[in-house]
């Protein structure tokens, strides 16, 4: 059975079984249905097409022929990047997103935003191919009706610079496998988590692409390039160490990527090592386990739609820590020479160390708890070992209490203290060694 369509700019003449149903979306276009297939296309020039109900795909303006489906997208609390394989039966924004009811905004690869609470809405019409970024109060699930893109059929189109890309397979698979066709033309892909595929510097953190989620791309020149055929899932699996120490759940839709290549560090640490990415006021705002070669670390900067957000402001510095499990020790490292960016914060920069080199630790004293009652605990560091004294002088100045150490070769040191025989009040503590000394101050309440 042959099913012949004329199609015009804002007309179609069709003849078919009945019960076939065609309808106008917006001014963008026109969808059909039947029973076994669906098809739609943009508005253009008048063309006679002739359809076979074996499956053949029109070209020539038509986008897409597929089964009717349903797709649910689990949308997580907070910012994360989505997109469909499916030609909605209504593909308006507003209808699509505006039915959910934990949304706060959602965002194109263009900037453009749809904010239902203050009616603003700049993107119009959902498209296959592209993906959004969306933030939500609350876990939300979304669902989309209409028609399934064939992926091998459908061409997703990269323009030069930042874009973001839909994935139109509804089965998981390699990213390494899906962008092969494009990969001289990546510089680097993120998904909404912020992990990576850098093929530049061999990383790969992101794996699998996942039927709805959109990724972040960035590419040198712009590109084309088809999914392969639906088929059963190829997900690769591969686990991650995740960090103890360095631990953060920052995702406030704005990151930057710093990537440090295995050769950068002065001395390559061992696998299960944490990097740490700090601010210039200590908070934590960025991690990731070393597990050999080049390390790639997602910085999250400030949410721009939050008065007071966590993360790096643009233009804030960051400074590199390493932490080893097995000494429970931090390490500072400055940067001797950039390959490329620098240590101030841009929303999507992308920076990578070209030279490490650890920085003297600092010495230090604490006194915790404090104020205290009973006991407290001295915690100090040295640079060099040696012959260490701890005293601790009452208010007047008179030496309450005197210990010693001939010889440590352990630079980081816990002394307990008992505080029982002492008289409330604030006291002086030194630690001394050879020429270095350290002070801190106590307060004993009863």
């Amino acid at each position: 059975m042959l099913k012949r369509f004329y199609i015009a700019a804002i007309f179609l003449i069709y003849f078919a079984e009945p019960g076939y149903s065609q309808s106008l979306i917006g001014s963008c276009g026109l969808s059909g249905e039947n029973s076994g297939f669906g098809l739609s296309w943009s508005v253009g020039e008048p063309a006679t097409y002739t359809l076979s109900d074996t499956g053949s795909i029109l070209t020539q303006g038509f986008h897409q022929l597929g089964q009717h489906d349903i797709q649910n997208i689990l949308l997580p609390q907070g910012w994360s990047i989505f997109s469909t394989y499916i030609y909605p039966s209504l593909p308006t924004v507003s209808y699509i997103l505006g039915s959910l009811n934990h949304i706060v905004l959602a965002k194109d690869g263009e900037g453009n935003i749809f904010w239902n609470a203050y009616g603003i809405d700049n993107i119009g019409i959902l498209t296959i191919g592209k993906g959004y970024y969306i933030k939500m109060l609350q876990q939300e699930n979304l669902v989309i009706n209409g028609i399934a893109a064939i992926p091998q059929y459908v061409a997703v189109n990269i323009p030069s610079g930042w874009s973001i890309a839909g994935y139109l397979r509804n089965s998981s698979a390699p990213i390494s496998q899906m962008l092969s066709s494009i990969v001289s033309y990546v510089v680097i892909v993120k998904n909404g988590s912020g992990n990576v595929f850098w093929p530049g510097y061999g990383v790969n953190n992101i794996v699998n692409m996942i039927p709805g989620e959109g990724y972040l791309l960035k590419a040198t020149s712009p590109v084309s390039f088809y999914y392969p055929v639906n088929s059963s899932s190829m997900m690769k699996s591969l686990e991650f160490n995740s960090c103890i120490h360095f631990l953060t759940r920052l995702n406030t839709g704005n990151n930057m990527t710093l990537c440090i290549p295995e050769y950068a560090w002065p001395v390559k640490p061992e696998n299960g090592y944490e990097i740490g990415i700090t601010g210039d006021n200590g908070q934590l705002v960025g991690s990731a386990v070393y597990n050999g070669g080049n390390t790639a670390i997602t910085i999250w900067g400030v949410d721009h739609y939050l008065a007071e957000s966590p993360g790096l402001p643009d233009g804030k510095s960051f400074s590199i820590k390493k932490w080893s499990k097995a000494t429970g020790e931090e390490e500072l490292f400055d940067v001797e020479l950039w390959r490329e960016g620098s240590n101030k914060f841009e929303t999507n920069g992308l920076c990578v160390v070209e030279k490490l080199k650890a920085r003297v630790a600092e010495e230090y004293l604490t006194v915790s708890p404090n104020p205290s009652k009973d006991k407290t605990s001295l915690e100090y560091k040295l640079n060099k070992p040696g012959r260490v004294q701890i005293e601790v002088y009452d208010s007047g100045g008179k030496s309450v209490y005197s210990f010693t150490d001939e010889n440590t070769s352990v630079l980081k040191q816990k002394h307990e203290l008992d505080l029982s025989g002492f008289a409330p009040g604030k006291y002086l503590i030194r630690v001394l060694s050879d020429d270095r000394k350290l002070s801190g101050n106590l307060t004993i309440v009863r």
